[in-house]
């Protein structure tokens, strides 16, 4: 993590909050002269313009901290030197290597919104955080940010642990990809819960509906099965219809078939009964026959 003053000591939590030399309170130094290795380029403290001028190699006066001249206790809701600072001064982070000033697209869009407070840090002097804010685009994101913003009633877990320079848990809605501006202090905005839980929320909101690849494929599979199960059963529907007209048909050629034979059997007595009684007639003719040709004979031998 970056630090420009080696002296600054670290939270009870290894993190940088932004704070002054260690060994107790230092006094206030805003509106005097810097001494140290401060990391404030063309900065005199006391011997400036008395406004932020943003010039190279100029003086620029730094204003007493709000925490430096109320104490222990938050001012509120009243915007003062530090947020007019904030938004005012051309910070080096935003001047590129060719002298072109770009501020970024959070800070642009910050800038628009009315300021609600003066910067309150935990004890950090006036120099190191103009020093921090000056050295690094989210720190000049989260300082505005912090003037800017609404305070959370439910603090995210770091600002719950004193993490961040900044007294309260801020955050502005739709910047600092859903972090406070503590957390987007030095980049650590990945570790707000502000940002972890929108972001889980957002994965959810967008994943609504949706399944895990695996229980996807398995319903894959199961729908192919179904589509299978379904073609199968029209097939045998299909086959079920064809074997009925089968059927239906082979009934009605036995029912013919049963017409036919029981016509065929009252044809058939019909042509028994003439036959017999040919045979009754061919009998008689064969008897009278016989008859006749014995007479014939009888006479024939008279």
């Amino acid at each position: 993590m970056e630090n420009l003053d080696p002296t600054s000591p670290k939270s009870s939590n290894g993190e940088d909050n932004g704070e002054g030399p260690s060994g107790g309170s230092s006094p206030p130094r805003g509106n005097r002269p810097l001494r140290g290795n401060t990391g404030l380029s063309g900065l005199r403290g006391g011997r400036g313009t008395g406004g932020a001028t943003g010039q190279r190699g100029g003086g620029t006066t730094i204003p007493f901290l709000a925490s430096e001249k109320a104490g222990d206790e938050d001012p509120g809701d009243n915007p003062g030197e530090w947020a007019n600072l904030i938004e005012t001064h051309a910070w080096d982070c935003f001047k590129k290597g060719n002298g072109d000033y770009t501020e970024s697209t959070s800070f642009g869009n910050l800038k628009v919104l009315s300021s609600k407070r003066d910067l309150y840090v935990r004890k950090a002097p006036a120099a190191d955080i103009f020093a921090r804010i000056n050295s690094r685009t989210q720190n000049a994101e989260a300082a505005l940010a912090q003037v800017k913003g609404t305070p959370d009633d439910n603090e995210c877990d770091r600002c719950e642990k004193k993490a961040g320079p900044f007294t309260t848990c801020v955050i502005v809605e739709d910047e600092l990809n859903g972090a406070c501006a503590n957390c987007h202090w030095q980049s650590n905005g990945a570790a707000c819960s502000f940002r972890r839980n929108k972001e889980g929320a957002t994965r959810a909101t967008r994943n609504r509906g949706k399944q895990p690849a695996s229980s996807a494929a398995v319903t894959k599979a199961i729908k192919q099965k179904k589509s299978d199960y379904t073609q199968r059963l029209r097939e045998l529907f299909k086959q079920g219809e064809y074997l009925q007209d089968m059927v239906d048909s082979t009934v009605t050629t036995v029912k013919t078939l049963r017409s036919n034979v029981e016509g065929s059997q009252t044809t058939l007595a019909g042509v028994v009964k003439s036959l017999q009684k040919q045979q009754t007639n061919l009998t008689e003719y064969h008897d009278e026959s016989k008859a006749l040709i014995d007479e014939i004979m009888e006479d024939w031998d008279e």
